[in-house]
């Protein structure tokens, strides 16, 4: 915990609180710390919404931050498969549910949920005028929809991967190519559950 952090009275938004970290940080002169990433870090440390953040990068982009999760009621091969499911959300939009009637892996699951956000947005505006702000629990989809794994390594599909998923990581990496930036970021399942109820 940040010394001076609990001194806080009364209660304020997280862009005040992020303001009042990077004063406390600057003042012990941790230099560091005045990355942006790190801020967003410390943000997340403390239980806060980083989305308040903007991206200075992309003033040109309207940006679209897309919540999803996927799964299945039995993620275990040798029992089969259950029906896969999921939900999204975009921006404040309401949440949307998906139900693909077909039996598929949590991870496939995941995939395609996210997939159908992605059309969804596409429904409303044209790619290249799109940042997608990805959020999600899945570090498998989160990975792909970056094309590197959190160590930074290139995506790549194992030997021994299945059908569907390679045919699932396929389609999103082909609905991903235009846009004007994608950053994809994990969060805590908690904030599924919240969100979506599972």
């Amino acid at each position: 915990m940040i010394q001076g952090w609990k001194q806080e009275t009364p209660e304020v938004g997280p862009e005040e609180k992020i303001r009042q970290i990077k004063h406390i940080l600057l003042n012990r002169k941790v230099n560091f710390y005045t990355d942006g990433q790190a801020l967003k870090e410390i943000a997340r440390i403390v239980n806060q919404d980083i989305s308040i953040i903007p991206e200075q990068d992309s003033p040109n982009l309207t940006r679209y931050r897309i919540t999803f999760d996927g799964g299945t009621p039995c993620n275990v091969p040798a029992l089969g498969y259950g029906i896969g499911y999921g939900s999204y959300q975009i921006n404040a939009l309401p949440v949307i549910r998906c139900d693909f009637k077909v039996p598929m892996s949590a991870n496939c699951a995941e995939i395609l949920t996210l997939v159908e956000a992605i059309r969804a947005v596409l429904g409303m505006d044209c790619r290249e005028n799109v940042f997608l702000d990805i959020w999600g629990d899945s570090e498998i989809a989160i990975n792909w929809a970056n094309g590197v794994t959190k160590h930074g390594r290139p995506c790549k599909l194992s030997k021994g991967s299945s059908e569907g998923f390679g045919q699932a990581v396929q389609t999103l990496r082909d609905i991903l190519r235009g846009f004007g930036k994608v950053k994809a970021t994990w969060h805590s399942r908690t904030n599924s559950v919240r969100t979506f109820g599972h």
